[in-house]
């Protein structure tokens, strides 16, 4: 009989398979770790990206904002300024009204936001005023604003 023989494949510590092992791991490793920082870095900088341009905005918006009360509150002062004159004049007789207008002309020219200014009698006509167009024969009664004031007189 004849004596079989096993093979068997035994790796000597030196040999070539193992350096594969101990080289391939700790690079794979590091390449793992290098990867996470990288990918930390760049969402840590995205970020931050955005908390700036949340902040940005946040200032825009209340630069805008007070833009836009500041300019409201001229519209007002200007409104408050020919109605006041409206009241203390009246609008009976040349000279009233020819002071009327000067102080609409007057209450423009400090202010370039408002291109026109106009006073609407009861029935909605517009009888004074100034801007672009005419405003003979024009009549405001079938306005929004027009129809809501006269619901509500003490509305504004």
């Amino acid at each position: 009989m004849h004596a079989v023989r096993k093979c068997m494949a035994v790796r000597q510590p030196g040999s070539f398979g193992s350096i594969y092992v101990r080289l391939g791991v700790p690079v794979l490793l590091l390449n793992v770790v290098a990867a996470s920082i990288a990918w930390w870095a760049i969402a840590d900088r995205h970020n931050a990206a955005y908390q700036r341009s949340v902040s940005i905005v946040e200032n825009l918006s209340q630069v805008i904002g007070q833009e836009i009360a500041a300019s409201l509150d001229k519209v007002d002062n200007a409104l408050l300024t020919v109605i006041d004159q409206v009241d203390d004049a009246g609008l009976a007789g040349d000279a009233a009204r020819a002071s009327i207008a000067k102080t609409i002309e007057r209450e423009l020219g400090r202010r370039q936001d408002i291109t026109a200014l106009r006073v609407v009698n009861a029935v909605g006509d517009v009888i004074l005023g100034t801007g672009p167009t005419q405003f003979a024969g024009v009549n405001l009664a079938d306005r929004g604003y027009f129809k809501q004031l006269k619901a509500m007189p003490d509305g504004g």
